[in-house]
């Protein structure tokens, strides 16, 4: 659950290699004052928005599904399966990071987070719970 009042208040789940190479699936405040979902990448220095929904009251479920090839971005709210986007496992890779010249030592973690963009933060983020699961 997370409800920002404020644009800069953002909270998620992001998918991390560095701090010039990760994805992020997050719920942000609007400028209107509302919520909305963001799929973020952000590839060798370069952040572009890939997807953006509104978002309307409840609490939010952020998934991620992976398999070899690329990660599965989607959000569970109010009875509803929403998919975000797809984005490719490659450019994540200890290959593609150490090209640009940047070190990589522990491979790409999931990591959940919330953040106030450089400015106080009004609101808590709660996370009730995450699971990790290998699926067969």
């Amino acid at each position: 659950e997370f409800f920002p009042r404020r644009e800069n208040e953002e909270a998620g789940l992001a998918l991390r290699a560095n701090e010039n190479f990760y994805y992020a699936l997050s719920i942000r405040g609007r400028e209107s004052g509302e919520r909305e979902l963001a799929l973020v990448a952000r590839v060798r220095g370069r952040t572009r928005t890939v997807a953006c929904a509104a978002l309307g009251a409840g609490a939010v479920e952020l998934e991620v599904s992976a398999d070899e090839r690329g990660y599965d971005f989607a959000v569970h709210t109010r009875g509803k399966h929403v998919k975000l986007g797809r984005l490719e496992a490659r450019a994540l890779s200890a290959e593609s990071v150490m090209a640009s010249g940047q070190s990589y030592f522990t491979g790409t973690y999931f990591a959940l987070y919330a953040t106030g963009r450089g400015r106080r933060a009004t609101v808590p983020a709660d996370f009730d719970w995450f699971e990790y699961k290998a699926v067969e």
